[in-house]
């Protein structure tokens, strides 16, 4: 998360809560305020709680600056989304977004970045995003996903592959039990630089890829994205969609 979202939602909490508190303080000519200190108390404790919400997302603004100018930057691919249940926008969780990438010491990176958005069309999986890492935490540098192909492509979207969580989250570290665990994922680590180890396939079936015929296996039920970047889903009775 960059802090922009923090800093907006703040403002907003926080200015309502002053709000309140100012009308039942000045008690503007026309308004009917009972109970005024009720209103003051808790339009206070509103707006005290919005600042600390501003303050924590400048904090939070800070040091994405300071990654983004002196932390390692890498191209990334989004394999797929988790939705971020400690933020909320209407109800909406926000999305997390699970990467792959190589980093400075040619290690296969799986990691979970949180981004403080519910917008999903900006973060497209199989799309890359730049990232930059700094002081062990990963940020999400780049503005929106685009669709196109890295060096080693083949290697980052290989369901298979052995990769390693430095941060401590791998994929399906925020989920819930209820949540559809992405087939190209590993489960959650236990602990930082832990390989992961490929999902267990049975029940899997050999479903080619819509978009390159590329076979893959695949859980029902599952939505996984293939190696030329195509998302699809095998759903319980067998449907590719």
């Amino acid at each position: 998360m960059n802090g922009l979202f923090e800093i907006l939602f703040g403002l907003c909490f926080g200015g309502v809560g002053f709000f309140v508190m100012a009308i039942c303080i000045i008690k503007p000519e026309g308004t009917v305020v009972e109970n005024a200190w009720i209103g003051i108390l808790v339009g206070g404790i509103f707006g005290l709680i919005g600042l600390g919400i501003i303050y924590s997302g400048i904090k939070q603004k800070l040091k994405t600056m300071k990654a983004k100018a002196e932390g390692a930057h890498y191209n990334a691919k989004i394999i797929s989304h988790e939705p971020d249940y400690s933020i909320r926008v209407n109800g909406r969780p926000a999305i997390a977004l699970v990467l792959r990438f190589k980093d400075g010491q040619g290690r296969l990176r799986q990691e979970v970045v949180k981004t403080g958005s519910t917008d999903w069309k900006k973060f497209q999986a199989g799309g890359a995003i730049e990232i930059a890492e700094y002081e062990g935490e990963i940020y999400v540098i780049g503005k929106r996903s685009e669709m196109v192909n890295l060096p080693g492509q083949e290697e980052l979207m290989d369901p298979y592959a052995q990769v390693v969580s430095l941060t401590g989250y791998g994929s399906n570290s925020m989920m819930t039990p209820s949540s559809s665990a992405p087939a190209i994922g590993a489960d959650a680590m236990a602990g930082p630089a832990v390989a992961a180890q490929p999902m267990g396939m049975a029940g899997a079936m050999s479903v080619a890829c819509p978009g390159c015929g590329a076979v893959s296996m695949v859980l029902p039920g599952t939505t996984i994205v293939c190696k030329c970047g195509r998302q699809f889903k095998l759903t319980e009775d067998h449907m590719i969609v």
